[in-house]
């Protein structure tokens, strides 16, 4: 079971911003969360040990810089992910949609399980 409060510490293969970070909540499929400056939902769904899904960032705060670099005020992009749940976190790996060649990787880490609900 992965439904819970998760931190994400994330890098992405460009840019010389070394790292992002954030909050997420799994819940029933759906994906909610965000960092100082963007908010995210999205879907995932499990297989096993996998999960996968998609997130939409969308920009809602002060300057726009993100792991991938500056983007656009109010600006939002819709990544790709999948991941291997292990002990207390998840690694995944993710692609920004329809620009393959910006990726990013990263751990969430459990803080909290379904008992917050």
């Amino acid at each position: 079971m992965i439904e819970g409060l998760w931190t994400a510490q994330v890098r992405s293969n460009v840019s010389n911003i070394s790292q992002g970070f954030g909050v997420l909540i799994l819940r029933d499929g759906r994906i909610y969360g965000g960092n100082s400056l963007f908010y995210h939902v999205g879907s995932y769904t499990l297989d096993g040990e996998t999960v996968r899904g998609e997130i939409v960032m969308k920009h809602y705060g002060a300057d726009p810089l993100t792991i991938f670099g500056l983007v656009e005020e109010g600006a939002s992009a819709l990544l790709d992910f999948s991941g291997r749940i292990g002990d207390g976190t998840i690694t995944l790996q993710g692609t920004l949609s329809g620009q393959p060649s910006l990726r990013l990787e990263g751990t969430l880490t459990r803080q909290a399980g379904p008992e917050i609900f």
